[in-house]
């Protein structure tokens, strides 16, 4: 199975958590990158992946080799998205 170079990756806020938004997304482990943010959602898309080319300590969890991106909410909260290759995505609050 081959390692997709493309990835999207959309993260969709509780609707129990009215009000919630993005302030900011940062990206790591992506030779390209997009970011929108709307009013309840997060949209990332990464190209040109290379997850051979990932080198960083931040693009390591687990001894595996990731791309990630962190989002940073409102009230000072984070969410951690992390994708392995051939693996599922991992969302971290």
């Amino acid at each position: 199975m081959e390692i997709p170079k493309n990835i999207k990756v959309v993260y969709t806020f509780p609707e129990d958590e009215p009000g919630m938004r993005a302030d900011s997304v940062g990206v790591h482990g992506a030779g390209k990158h997009t970011k929108n943010i709307h009013d309840n959602k997060v949209e990332i898309l990464l190209e040109n992946v290379n997850f051979n080319k990932i080198g960083s300590p931040a693009d390591w969890t687990n001894g595996r080799q990731a791309v990630g991106a962190n989002i940073r909410l409102a009230r000072e909260r984070y969410l951690s998205i992390r994708i392995f290759p051939l693996r599922s995505t991992t969302i971290r609050t």
